[in-house]
């Protein structure tokens, strides 16, 4: 037997949110060959969380078994939402501990609001966290 540690990941993602995601993801190459300015007008998104020291969440393992990845959020973690540019970081955003993060919480976003300046107006995109500038 030995120690491992486990692999944090935000969720597990169903076969349907796979597919979508490689279905959105070809259709951005897609339009990032045609257009050769269109990545420079993209921001994206990332969640951030303030995990725990792997020796913390490390478990005994048998040799040959397979490991579960650990997908759950503890109460006492942080998480921040991080929106950028190919520039830099635009807007980086504490999210509440009493706040749950899903589809509600991305269907409309306040482009204005994600920096001073850089962003004028735009669509945000709640599937892949991507705000498309229209002035490109």
């Amino acid at each position: 037997m030995r120690r491992v540690s486990h692999h944090i990941v935000p969720g597990l993602l169903t076969t349907e949110q796979k597919e979508e995601r490689m279905t959105i993801s070809g259709d951005l190459i897609d339009t990032a060959n045609k257009v050769p300015r269109f990545l420079n007008h993209i921001i994206t998104g990332e969640d951030l969380f303030d995990i725990q020291l792997k020796r913390g969440s490390s478990t005994w393992k048998l040799p040959g078994l397979m490991l579960l990845k650990k997908f759950r959020q503890n109460r006492s973690k942080g998480m921040m939402e991080v929106f950028f540019d190919p520039q830099g970081i635009l807007h980086p955003e504490f999210i509440p501990e009493d706040r749950t993060i899903n589809k509600e919480h991305y269907v409309f976003y306040d482009a204005n609001g994600l920096s001073s300046g850089r962003v004028s107006t735009g669509t945000f995109c709640k599937t892949t966290h991507q705000h498309i500038d229209p002035n490109w």
